[in-house]
């Protein structure tokens, strides 16, 4: 878990990527994440984003997700 500031947050995000950690981005309700490298990165694809609105269904729903790909 990191601070919102996004240079903090993208050593932290790239710490857990080298540890080999799936990185699990935590978004406040009614905002958006914003994230290093967007552009090039494609983060949904390889982190797990819970929307904290969302409560325990939303990490459960993103948990699944992880768990479908893996098993591909």
């Amino acid at each position: 878990m990191a601070p919102g500031d996004a240079p903090v947050l993208g050593r932290r995000l790239s710490d857990a990527v080298a540890a080999g950690c799936i990185p699990v981005v935590l978004v406040g309700p009614g905002t958006q994440a914003v994230l290093p490298l967007q552009g090039p990165v494609r983060w949904e694809d390889f982190a797990i984003f819970v929307h904290l609105g969302d409560g325990l269904q939303g990490a459960r729903r993103a948990l699944r997700k992880v768990l479908r790909a893996s098993q591909a």
